[in-house]
């Protein structure tokens, strides 16, 4: 597996932990957290998941709002 790969790997099982330790903590379901955010469950579901997520960099930005935190905060390990 070539490094950049890995990396967008690792980077998007960091954002998938992060959503929904942070999801949770704050007693957000994925139901609220889309009518917080505005980002489809379905979406929210993949990006937890870790399964055939790619979201966009609005999409990152929208979930960041909604659980209040910087960007970094979900991406980071």
């Amino acid at each position: 597996m070539p490094v950049e790969d890995a990396c967008f790997s690792d980077t998007l099982g960091n954002l998938s932990k992060n959503c929904k330790r942070r999801r949770r903590a704050q007693g957000l379901s994925v139901a609220r957290l889309e009518q917080i955010s505005g980002v489809k469950a379905a979406t929210i579901w993949r990006i937890e998941g870790g399964t055939g997520a790619n979201p966009t960099l609005r999409t990152l930005c929208k979930l960041a709002d909604a659980l209040d935190c910087p960007l970094s905060d979900l991406l980071e390990p």
